[in-house]
């Protein structure tokens, strides 16, 4: 899902590399908030035991 495969990270290099815009070439890919609401849906829905783990 992420595309960790593609040389797109030599951005990174200069200014940092977090709270940037997810590019529609891949780059920051990790800022990418797409699906944060099915994880945290998810834990909702996971057993206390297994979160904590």
């Amino acid at each position: 899902h992420l595309d960790l495969n593609k040389p797109i990270y030599a951005k990174t290099s200069s200014y940092g590399h977090f709270g940037r815009k997810a590019g529609r070439d891949g780059s920051f890919s990790w800022e990418k908030t797409d699906l944060g609401k099915a994880l945290k849906d998810a834990l909702a829905e996971a057993p206390a035991e297994a979160v904590a783990a």
